[in-house]
């Protein structure tokens, strides 16, 4: 049944749990698929055949605010997520999340299906787009392959990390224009996984100055025990210098999380 699924330019969830089944003589649930997600070895495109919006650090904490954010891109088939951003709202928002070449992080939601495109959004306009829910996970079927691939020789996990990971290109995107309104819109032409898009860990260098954010903050929350946490870091920057752009508790959070991820890495490559 699954045998064709590999002509198929991306498959949905459910498709995606066949296939691993057969692949691995395993069987596979949602469970498992979210788990590999968790732990960073799968990165699915989420909101295909939707259409998504994305926003910057400082303009989602504009609209979770209660203000209007300043939409900077467009998507109408999916993003390729590396992360996702969850709000304590009534009923919960989630933001997936998704780093072009320049390493800039841009928020997408749904837009609402009431509402046009346009160039500002209040929360009101969007739909949350949690990267978890099986509804908005579709999975390119080489990924998956290679995801059997490691599972049947434990060996091949590195090779399942990097294969999965890659950013949005800005070469994939095209200016058109949208029920009338001329401005820089952007949407994916079509899904493009080049060699030079695939995280083979040189393409995750970073400066210096995120590893001694990383040291840093690490060493902050080791010697404020429980009542130090690198939220709490976040907040106090929030309220220190509020209004401030770029110093928002969502740009300041991607922006720790970055730093931790390549301090674990320099720490890593250290002990090689």
């Amino acid at each position: 049944m699954s045998k064709f699924f590999k002509f198929k330019k991306l498959l949905s969830a459910e498709e995606a749990i066949v296939l691993l089944t057969d692949l691995t003589e395993e069987q596979v649930v949602h469970e498992t698929v979210n788990e590999l997600i968790l732990e960073d070895f799968l990165h699915p495109i989420i909101g295909a055949n939707k259409v998504l919006v994305g926003f910057t650090g400082g303009e989602t904490d504009k609209i979770m605010d209660g203000e209007k954010g300043a939409m900077s891109l467009i998507c109408d088939i999916g993003i390729p997520c590396t992360s996702w951003l969850e709000y304590d709202y009534p009923g919960g928002f989630t933001f997936s999340s998704a780093e072009d070449e320049a390493g800039e992080t841009f928020y997408f939601a749904i837009a609402a299906s009431t509402a046009p495109v346009k160039k500002h959004y209040e929360l009101a306009d969007l739909e949350s787009l949690n990267p978890l829910n099986p509804e908005n996970q579709s999975f390119p079927p080489q990924d998956l392959y290679k995801i059997a691939d490691a599972a049947n020789s434990p060996s091949a996990e590195a090779a399942a990390r990097s294969a999965t990971s890659r950013r949005i290109s800005h070469h994939e995107f095209y200016v058109r224009e949208i029920q009338g309104m001329p401005f820089p819109y952007y949407s994916h032409s079509e899904h493009q996984v080049r060699p030079a898009d695939l995280d083979d860990g040189s393409a995750n260098e970073r400066p210096s100055s995120k590893l001694l954010v990383a040291a840093l903050v690490a060493m902050l929350v080791e010697q404020g025990g429980r009542r130090i946490t690198q939220d709490l870091i976040a907040a106090t920057i929030d309220e220190k210098y509020k209004g401030i752009r770029g110093l928002g508790p969502t740009t300041t959070k991607t922006y720790f999380a970055e730093a931790k991820k390549a301090l674990k890495a320099a720490m890593a490559n250290r002990l090689k």
